[in-house]
């Protein structure tokens, strides 16, 4: 990875911010608490710059034993939470194989049931009105196949505006489709 890049990205900035809040905040609260910073049983000075500590700032123990002991404890806790997290997503995942186990059977048994279905029965169905055909209209069309009139014109959109019952509306060639 190149370093030059990786200092020019604010993300990278942003967390060293983020890191340094979170330290100094613990820092803080613990100076507040106890009134003193402490390593390892040792009482640190809190006199800033003098004491080994941060010029201006008094209290904060710069050797990280805090930071490196809060960051543990919230590592931890982030390693429960994720243990938790993963035995709940198990569990989850779990009952819904269960449940696509009764689905997949259930769409074997559809299979089964459509299998004997023939790839013509599938197909569209059309009549045409013949030239000799004097009494056809739509709606004795429908009648005749036992379709209802809205399907026909569902099923054939360029005969949605003519009349269901004129004879005359349907020319000769006309092309019904049915299914």
């Amino acid at each position: 990875m190149n370093w030059r890049t990786m200092l020019k990205d604010k993300r990278l900035w942003i967390g060293v911010a983020v890191a340094a809040a979170v330290g100094a905040g613990v820092l803080w609260q613990r100076k507040r608490d106890t009134g003193s910073t402490t390593v390892s049983g040792e009482t640190v000075a809190t006199s800033g710059a003098a004491a080994g500590g941060l010029a201006g700032v008094s209290g904060i123990d710069t050797t990280g034993t805090d930071i490196a002991s809060w960051m543990s404890q919230y590592s931890g806790s982030l390693q429960r939470q994720l243990d938790e997290y993963g035995t709940s997503l198990s569990s989850t995942m779990d009952t819904y194989a269960k449940s696509l186990t009764g689905v997949q059977s259930q769409l074997t048994d559809i299979d089964k049931d459509v299998s004997g279905v023939s790839a013509n029965m599938l197909k569209p169905v059309y009549v045409t009105k013949s030239s000799g055909s004097t009494s056809w209209s739509l709606s004795s069309v429908a009648k005749k196949y036992g379709i209802d009139i809205d399907m026909l014109r569902l099923l054939n959109p360029s005969l949605s505006k003519i009349s269901a019952t004129d004879p005359k509306a349907l020319k000769a060639g006309t092309k019904i489709r049915l299914s």
